[in-house]
């Protein structure tokens, strides 16, 4: 056999083992999760037990609580469900996105209309806000229940809310603007399922009636999607998080993706072409 050919051979496999060895982990290290709570009751013991199941998956957890959750969540409920390794409630004794930066992933079980509109409009004014958008600048996984903030989630109407149409749209638009951020949104009842398969690992099966508030594409989300190239040799999941769901990727004949990566791929529908030698 040529030499040559034999070499490259070598070089392939080391490189697929030492792409295996750290997307692994990576997967390792992103299971340290802080989670990120604001107001909302909507959705609590379905996240709850997502919690629980991720944390018997492996996960670790500490948990952040603004003033509104405080006031309007079981707080007592939620720490003997949970093992936190450490709580903040409110106040903090350093800068929120000081606080979030040590952790690869970011849990928001219980997002408010009122942070979801902070957020979209970039205007981080609270401490829960700015963990959430510094962590989406930084390329992290940020895993955003919208079970408190969607228009379209049926128990707002169990509760006695009648939105317009024009405040419809409103709250779906801060919801495309979470997305278009690199946040990944789900429900507090399919949210297991979907930090597993960000994360990556082992999947749990979906409860049968789980529904997502999923945003529909609109003519205006088909504009945003483009095509985008990247010549780096090794890609990672933060590259495929900056895309706009629907992106076509060109990337270069030796590049590699990790399995974050690829799994990102899937998720935001991101088409790749590589290129031929």
């Amino acid at each position: 056999m040529d030499k040559e050919l034999i070499r490259q051979a070598i070089a392939d496999v080391i490189m697929d083992e030492i792409v295996s060895r750290v997307s692994e982990k990576l997967m390792q290290l992103q299971k340290k999760a802080l989670v990120v709570c604001t107001g909302s009751v909507l959705g609590f013991d379905e996240w709850m037990e997502s919690l629980r199941q991720l944390q018997e998956a492996g996960f670790s957890f500490d948990l952040f609580m603004s003033y509104g959750a405080m006031n309007v969540l079981d707080v007592e409920k939620i720490k003997q469900n949970i093992s936190f390794g450490s709580v903040w409630q409110s106040n903090l004794d350093k800068a929120p996105e000081v606080m979030a930066a040590g952790y690869p992933t970011i849990i928001v079980p219980a997002l408010t209309v009122a942070t979801a509109s902070r957020i979209a409009q970039c205007t981080a004014d609270t401490a829960a806000s700015r963990m959430i958008l510094n962590s989406m600048m930084r390329g992290k996984n940020v895993i955003i229940a919208t079970d408190g903030c969607c228009p379209d989630n049926p128990k707002r109407k169990e509760l006695g809310y009648h939105l317009t149409v024009p405040l419809q749209e409103k709250l779906r638009g801060n919801l495309t603007a979470l997305q278009d951020f690199g946040a990944i949104l789900t429900t507090a009842e399919r949210m297991t399922h979907k930090v597993m398969h960000v994360i990556g690992g082992s999947t749990v099966k979906e409860s049968a009636s789980a529904a997502a508030c999923v945003l529909q594409e609109t003519p205006e989300n088909n504009q945003k999607k483009q095509c985008v190239e990247i010549s780096r040799m090794v890609i990672g999941r933060a590259d495929i998080a900056a895309l706009v769901p629907g992106t076509t990727l060109r990337i270069a004949p030796e590049s590699q993706m990790t399995q974050l990566a690829r799994d990102m791929v899937q998720m935001k529908g991101i088409k790749i072409v590589q290129e031929r030698n």
